[in-house]
Formats: structure tokens, sequence, C-alpha cells
């Protein structure tokens, strides 16, 4: 007797991502240092318009990530190809949590700190910190995988 399994029943056994919709660090920090070097490039800090700039910068990162802007190498004859992909749900099992510290330089020093719980094995994070003479923004995604 052949038994049926309804495709929702086979897409909840799947237990970890396939290898091309992992969270890769490498990926998500080139995504963040494109968006930082394009959107920051000339910015001076305003405190009046920090808050939205940051809003802003957390939308546009996540909404290229959930996209599926990530660099994908390809081996071919000893070297590597990059090749954009913009393909719909690169990540589409990952929750993704998005952090920006952006601020005036001033001759301060800062530390940027986060701890988490979870699967080593399929959750990770990226960060990418963009810094010019007048502002500095560190950008830090979670990506955790939803089961």
């Amino acid at each position: 007797m052949a038994m049926h399994y309804d495709e929702n029943e086979i897409k909840l056994s799947i237990m970890e991502p396939k290898e091309d919709e992992r969270f890769y660090p490498s990926k998500i920090q080139k995504i963040i240092k494109e968006l930082f070097e394009d959107r920051l490039k000339g910015v001076e800090y305003d405190p009046n318009n920090a808050n939205q700039l940051s809003e802003r910068l957390v939308l546009e990162l996540r909404e290229k990530i959930k996209r599926g802007e990530i660099l994908i190498f390809s081996k071919s004859q000893y070297q590597y190809n990059i090749f954009k992909l913009l393909i719909e749900g690169r990540v589409p099992r990952y929750k993704i949590g998005v952090q920006i510290v952006f601020g005036e330089i001033k001759g301060q020093g800062l530390r940027i700190a986060s701890k988490c719980l979870w699967d080593v094995q399929n959750d990770n994070y990226a960060s990418y910190t963009y810094t010019s003479e007048k502002v500095y923004c560190t950008g830090i995604v979670f990506g955790c995988y939803f089961e």
C-alpha cells in the first residue's frame, strides 16, 4: 500500500535549511557593507534625523536580505565568480533581526556586544561597521532558523 504525504507535511519535516538557503555571515556582511557605503557616504550626524535614518537602514537591510540579494560564489576554472541573485526568499525559513547603532564620532571609543541563546548549527549573525570622519554605524543581522 502506497503512502501519500501532503506537501505541507513534507515541508514541516525539514529540520535544517538547504545548503543554498543557509544564513552565511560573509554573504550578509557584504549586503550590510554595500548598503552602508551607499547610504552613509557624506552623511553628517544630525540628532534630529538620526532616529529616522537608523529606522530606514533597518527596513532596507531587512528587505534586501528577505528578497535574497545575497552574493553567491561559484567556482569556475580556478576563479571565483560572483553572481548577484535577486530571487525571492533565499533565506525563507529564517527569522531576521536587525540592529543598527548610529552615532557621531567625537574621539570616543565604543564597543558593541550581544549575547544570544540559539542553535549553533543553523543560527548565525553578521555585522559590519562603517566609519567616516564624522559618523559611525554598526549593523548586526541575526538569522535564527525557524523549524
